[in-house]
């Protein structure tokens, strides 16, 4: 039993010094880029990394910054990715209207590209902030667009989590 907590102990040690590295070498990169779209994708990757280490509050800087030059450079792609990691972490954070508000944004921005792909994932996210908040009619809309775009694809991690939360959340009748 030590020998496996001692195990599990190195080697979540090891893999947190290994995405350590990563974001030392991307913010390292981000700082000899130029200011066009290589430094917003850097950027979102440096965002992704805080975001997966619940690093909220670094996140959000690099959201701020980020966000301001992916809007000088026109440059809606980054910017809908960018507005769309802001909402996750806002709804990590338990800042649900801030969440759905940028959902929103980018969704809008997503649809602008034809990205049927990634407003699907942001309809997914939708549906279950909805469905959570008992709005169950605007979540299960959001849900099922998401469903029919995500089935589509590869994207089934996705659907399966809208299917357990609309499960969590169905009605019963009274029997």
């Amino acid at each position: 039993m030590k020998r496996l907590i001692v195990l599990i102990f190195l080697l979540n040690t090891a893999f947190s010094f290994s995405q350590d590295d990563e974001l030392e070498s991307l913010t390292i990169q981000l700082a000899y880029q130029d200011p066009d779209s290589t430094k917003v994708n850097t950027s979102i990757n440096i965002i992704k990394l805080l975001f997966k280490s619940k690093k909220y509050t670094k996140a959000l800087k690099f959201v701020q910054q980020s966000e301001k030059l992916a809007k000088d450079l026109g440059y809606n792609k980054g910017l809908a990715e960018i507005i769309f990691l802001k909402a996750k972490i806002h709804n990590q954070e338990g800042n649900i209207p801030k969440a759905i508000t940028g959902f929103k944004a980018a969704k809008a921005l997503f649809q602008s590209m034809n990205d049927t792909i990634a407003v699907a994932k942001v309809d997914s996210n939708l549906g279950v902030l909805e469905i959570e908040k008992g709005n169950y009619q605007d979540g299960l809309t959001y849900a099922l667009s998401a469903i029919k775009e995500l089935e589509k694809g590869i994207y089934t991690k996705n659907c399966h989590k809208i299917t357990r939360v609309l499960q969590k959340h169905t009605i019963h009748p009274e029997t």
